[in-house]
């Protein structure tokens, strides 16, 4: 069978997605979350996203089976508590901290491994919140990787374009808002992309011949720069050199509450057989 475009060359899996990978290539633990009653309701409220979405996912007690070839989602908590809203005095509201990561096989390691975080009136309405996040800004960025396509909104950045970076071709996901009013927010970073302001250090960082992700991530909600440090994680870890890079950005003024987040994914040219266009 024909293997899809853009996906992961099975010669280059021996040296980028194996269980006998170099810590530097995949700089996460290789051990898989404990599957409790926490991450089992957490793995179910996922697989009917991903339904949703069209995959023919299901719940497996090794992880959530993703309906494209063998891949997994394995999710990790990394918090979890119930406290008063902050603008609502009297009610509670829950809030929650996971790691959603992917696994070609059963057997492979862990990879694309971010905290992703959800809140709600129940627990239930958190782990929907956090499922959402992954499934609509990470996963559509890596499908191609796993055997999927581009996801929509996920622009591919390889030999040819502008914002190349040798040697990787780069993933940019779909960016994700929130607030009352991001118009002003969403026409900023479509002229200037905060991924431009980490492209030095991109090269001068990040390990090479390895597969990297990053995520850029903040919320503000007082009136001025739309942000003033957004969180930026490498590889699942926070990145303070990003972070840095990131608050040299000359946001526009914004007087309500918003939020952002952006997934990318860094994969070497050696590991892609032919470059995907992005979809439609």
């Amino acid at each position: 069978m024909r293997k899809p475009c853009g996906s992961l060359d099975r010669d280059a899996i021996a040296v980028y997605w194996t269980a006998q990978l170099e810590p530097a290539v995949f700089p996460i633990p290789l051990s898989f979350p404990v599957l409790n009653a926490f991450t089992e309701t957490a793995l179910r409220i996922l697989v009917e996203f991903l339904k949703h979405e069209g995959l023919d996912a299901r719940f497996t007690d090794k992880g959530a089976r993703l309906g494209i070839e063998e891949a997994l989602v394995d999710i990790e908590t990394l918090h979890d508590e119930e406290s008063e809203h902050p603008d609502l005095p009297g009610e509670l509201i829950r809030t929650v901290s996971l790691r959603y990561s992917v696994r070609m096989t059963p057997d492979s390691p862990p990879a694309f491994g971010n905290p992703i975080n959800g809140l709600g009136e129940t627990l239930k309405d958190a782990l929907a919140m956090a499922a959402s996040i992954w499934v609509e800004g990470d996963l559509p960025t890596i499908r191609p990787l796993i055997g999927g396509q581009v996801g929509p909104g996920t622009q591919v950045v390889a030999e040819g374009h502008d914002w190349r970076i040798p040697p990787w071709v780069v993933f940019l996901g779909a960016y994700q808002f929130g607030g009352p009013s991001v118009e002003p927010l969403t026409d900023f970073v479509r002229e200037h992309p905060p991924f431009l302001a980490l492209r030095s250090l991109i090269d001068h960082d990040l390990e090479r011949d390895a597969i990297h992700w990053i995520t850029i991530s903040g919320f503000r909600a007082e009136p001025g720069p739309a942000f003033g440090r957004l969180d930026c994680w490498l590889d699942g870890k926070p990145w303070s050199n990003g972070a840095d890079a990131l608050q040299d950005v000359d946001w526009p003024e914004l007087q309500t509450p918003r939020f952002i987040r952006q997934f990318l994914a860094l994969v070497p040219e050696s590991a892609i057989e032919q470059v995907p266009g992005t979809a439609e």
